[in-house]
């Protein structure tokens, strides 16, 4: 999708088992832009 959007709303994908409310889980922001880089 990146090449065809301005802009992604991700959420809760990043927090701790996926709960709005829990904490950032960095692995998942990590792998998340290793994976966006490439896609770029």
């Amino acid at each position: 999708y990146v090449p065809h959007c301005d802009a992604m709303i991700i959420g809760s994908h990043f927090k701790e088992d996926g709960l709005w409310s829990n904490a950032l889980n960095y692995d998942r922001v990590a792998q998340f832009m290793e994976e966006f880089n490439k896609a770029r």
